[in-house]
């Protein structure tokens, strides 16, 4: 840092052994009082500068205006993504006992994947769904080590990743993110958050430490880009509850990690609320389109 200070210098005033890459969070009191402000800010910059500005459609809280809106947002080809998205919640609420039950655990198949398939279908990525294991994941049962710290096979496996599908050979894909899903009410989320998020950030620092390290294919390491920091995304699903998280890296061997403030599915619809929920998949869907360029 322009201080002179090195992230990983700061961090290592923690009373306890470091692993191999460090996690910053920029939401732990820790960072706020072991850096400075401007130190904070410089290490901020990299996140400020990748979230993209979004300007929403002016909704109201009139479920009907909702299909006007629809269809002037078809007329902009570059905001079709979001008007397939509002007709999926449009549809959510024009038949809104859906959203009472206590969804199961595929949730992402019923509620979420609604709103987020359709923008995901005007880029080259998808979600690829069920217990399923990244190639970092594959590289790390056959060397039976983990780059970061022995983890069980269980905590390997995710409920899906989110792949380049114009990469697929049929055999291996290029993974940008994970995501995990979870049958918990709104009231369960805090809890049962902490074990999916852990679980999560294990994952994408796994494979940007592998990334970094160069251990990874020839194909795995091709959608990088020279210069560019690298970073992995992932999405928490609890119930009607979504939050984004973003981990890159920083100067040095520290890894940065940004989690998103957590939006939700409202019982009764919300124009304001749905506007944070199209934000989010905008962030999403600029995230993914940033790491092809």
């Amino acid at each position: 840092m322009e201080s002179t200070r090195g992230v990983e210098d700061v961090l290592a005033t923690i009373d306890r052994q470091l692993p191999k890459a460090l996690i910053v969070d920029v939401s732990d009191k820790f960072v706020e009082e072991k850096f400075t402000e401007s130190e904070r800010g410089e290490i901020l910059k990299c996140l400020d500068d990748e979230v993209p500005v979004f300007e929403g459609p002016a909704l109201t809280n009139d479920l009907s205006s909702v299909l006007k809106v629809v269809k002037e947002l078809l007329e902009h080809p570059s905001e079709g993504w979001m008007a397939r998205s509002l007709l999926a919640i449009y549809d959510l609420y024009k038949d809104p006992h859906f959203l009472d039950q206590k969804h199961c655990e595929k949730g992402i198949e019923s509620i979420w994947s609604s709103i987020i398939d359709p923008a995901l279908k005007t880029t080259s990525f998808l979600f690829m769904r069920g217990e399923i294991a990244s190639e970092y994941t594959m590289h790390q049962l056959n060397n039976s080590r983990s780059a970061t710290e022995k983890v069980t096979l269980s905590e390997l496996r995710y409920d899906g990743v989110i792949v380049n599908y114009d990469s697929m050979d049929g055999s291996q894909w290029k993974t940008y993110g994970f995501f995990e899903t979870s049958r918990t009410s709104v009231q369960e989320w805090d809890t049962k958050i902490v074990g999916d998020e852990r679980k999560l950030a294990t994952g994408m620092l796994e494979a940007l430490v592998l990334r970094k390290e160069g251990k990874m294919s020839r194909s795995a390491r091709s959608d990088l880009v020279e210069g560019r920091p690298l970073k992995m995304l992932s999405i928490c699903f609890s119930g009607k509850n979504m939050r984004l998280g973003m981990m890159q890296e920083t100067p040095g061997s520290a890894m940065l990690l940004h989690r998103r403030k957590t939006v939700g599915l409202p019982t009764v619809y919300c124009a304001r609320k749905i506007l944070r929920i199209l934000e989010e998949v905008h962030f999403l869907r600029r995230m993914l389109l940033r790491q092809l360029h």
